[in-house]
């Protein structure tokens, strides 16, 4: 069955999910632009959260899934468990994300802050999560699958 790597930012204030696959060529963009592939709308929320805040790619040579702050006004944050430390992100910098780390975008008063899940699924696992998860504008609608996976796709 094939295996792809997989990365769910839990928003911490209202649970929704939004899940991103490895088999993706291009970054998954974050802001509050239309153009971001993950739009962030709630204003209360939003704030600081800049038109093209962020991108979030999956580096095969490293196997680790990389955010890049894409020259945001307010930050990029990565707190990372495994070290206990907190880096904001300059413009063009970019940081590993692991499986515990909490991603903010924007500053503490109206940014919007994420727990990162780094997960290996397999394409059943893919199929009945992506049936679950409310998603977001410029999200995958539910029962659909990310670029390159089909509902028969053979394991």
């Amino acid at each position: 069955m094939a295996i792809w790597p997989a990365l769910i930012l839990s928003e911490q204030l209202t649970g929704k999910e939004w899940v991103m696959t490895g088999d993706r060529t291009d970054p998954y963009r974050i802001g509050r632009s239309s153009s971001c592939d993950f739009k962030v709308t709630d204003k209360a929320l939003c704030g600081s959260v800049s038109s093209l805040h962020a991108a979030i790619h999956f580096d095969a040579d490293m196997s680790q899934w990389v955010v890049t702050d894409l020259g945001s006004k307010s930050g990029t944050f990565v707190t990372k468990v495994s070290q206990s430390y907190r880096r904001c992100l300059g413009h063009g910098e970019s940081e590993c994300l692991d499986h515990g780390d909490t991603l903010r975008l924007g500053g503490p008063q109206k940014g919007v802050e994420f727990v990162v899940q780094c997960l290996e699924w397999n394409v059943r696992h893919l199929v009945e999560s992506v049936r679950r998860i409310e998603p977001l504008p410029g999200q995958l609608a539910a029962g659909q699958l990310p670029h390159g996976l089909h509902a028969g796709a053979p394991g």
